[in-house]
């Protein structure tokens, strides 16, 4: 199994991935950023990156297979960028392409795609997107809870805030390129910078196929904060169906195991600590949409083609631990809520252009309002943002599997409550 890791630049090449000379050939450009590549690939990237040079015979099988024996991910880094540059141009170009499609943040940041590279804040963790921090509004006084509730909310100190951590996984680039989720880019600077305002350290992954999303659940279970955090955040955005999140791979993931990890039996360690989980995804193929002009309903199932200036797509596929003793009584399952994009049975929309109408929506809501409401109450302000939407497509959001016993509070800025 893959392991999650933060990769930090050493600073001895910081200053060095943000010059790029212009003009370079692929070659050289790959050349230019090795160091930086090498550092800044994850695990994951870098066997999609491995298994599509080998698809396009960019590179054999001998070579793969020697990439492969590489004893290190660094190791392994270095051997497919050397690998690469010494077939020539047209190979150094396809490499770039294809890292540009697995990891768009990575390929900004080494300069070899898009607005060229910027300088990394301190303590920037790699794969994840640098971006302004949204202007959240703060509790004025007559406002923030009191200690006289403080046994009707979820306790928050200043350790526990420190220690937040949060799980995001999207699925933007899927093995049958027509499945591909436009737009959804916009999701994850969006929810990533959400997180990150509330204070939560965000473990990111991009384009997991079924195992792969399960795995990082696993891996993400023995992250040493959780016995430390107040709470977590779950979210994963994918194409989806009933009960079901789809890997890249198309080979399903169940919903239902999200919190079969995260219950008191194989996550003690979050026993009575609010588990948020946010899901973006179809959960059918029910349409609900008015328009004065006929619409088609493409052949893939997913893809609503629409008479608007930006396309508009939907997200469809098709007893406790021994290690407790008698003496405690926990809850199996107990202080979860999570919040689907849609009814069962229904689609979720994504603008090709802006992102998934969900996520935006509520990272809108939670900038706003998360400074004077609970978490239930930021839920019920998304879905009423979609009741009274004037849009044609309708989709309501739903709150499910809810077993919160008290509030919850994210205190976003500086302010927080102390217990």
């Amino acid at each position: 199994m893959w392991q999650r890791q933060v990769y930090l630049l050493p600073s001895r090449v910081k200053s060095f991935c943000g010059q790029m000379p212009l003009n370079l050939s692929p070659n050289e450009r790959l050349l230019n950023v090795r160091s930086c590549f090498i550092d800044g690939i994850s695990p994951p990237v870098l066997n999609s990156l491995l298994d599509r040079l080998l698809e396009k015979k960019v590179i054999t099988d001998a070579e793969r297979e020697e990439a492969d024996t590489m004893q290190n991910r660094s190791n392994r880094a270095r051997c497919v960028i050397d690998t690469v540059r010494k077939k020539g141009e047209a190979a150094s170009s396809q490499m770039i392409e294809f890292l540009s499609e697995l990891d768009l943040l990575l390929c900004e940041h080494l300069g070899l795609c898009g607005g060229g590279p910027q300088p990394r804040p301190p303590g920037y963790e790699a794969g994840m997107e640098e971006i302004k921090t949204p202007d959240i509004q703060r509790p004025p006084e007559h406002k923030r809870p009191r200690k006289t509730n403080r046994g009707a909310i979820y306790p928050v100190t200043k350790q526990s805030k420190s220690n937040r951590i949060a799980l995001m996984i999207n699925n933007i680039k899927f093995h049958n390129d027509s499945s591909d989720r436009h737009g959804a880019e916009k999701d994850d600077r969006v929810m990533f910078n959400l997180l990150q305002s509330l204070g939560y350290q965000v473990v990111r992954y991009n384009n997991l196929t079924g195992k792969q999303i399960d795995d990082a659940l696993t891996q993400f279970l023995q992250h040493k904060k959780l016995t430390q955090t107040d709470s977590v955040f779950v979210t994963i955005m994918s194409h989806g169906d009933m009960g079901i999140i789809s890997g890249t791979d198309s080979k399903a993931f169940k919903t239902e195991e999200i919190f079969q990890h995260l219950n008191a039996k194989n996550c003690p360690a979050l026993v009575n600590k609010p588990k948020i989980i946010i899901i973006q995804a179809c959960r059918g193929d029910q349409l609900f949409i008015f328009h004065k002009s006929v619409f088609l309903v493409s052949a893939e199932r997913g893809s609503v083609d629409l008479p608007l200036q930006q396309p508009v797509h939907t997200d469809n596929i098709r007893a406790l631990s021994e290690n407790f003793t008698r003496a405690v009584r926990v809850h199996i399952e107990k202080d979860f809520i999570c919040f689907h994009s849609s009814t069962p049975h229904t689609v979720s929309y994504r603008s090709t252009s802006d992102g998934s109408f969900f996520i935006q929506t509520l990272a809108d809501v939670f900038n706003k309002w998360s400074h004077e409401y609970d978490i239930e109450e930021l839920f019920r302000k998304v879905m009423q943002h979609f009741e009274s939407s004037s849009s044609d497509y309708l989709q309501m959001p739903t709150k499910e599997r809810n077993t919160l016993t008290k509030r919850f509070y994210l205190f976003p800025g500086q302010f927080t409550f102390y217990l």
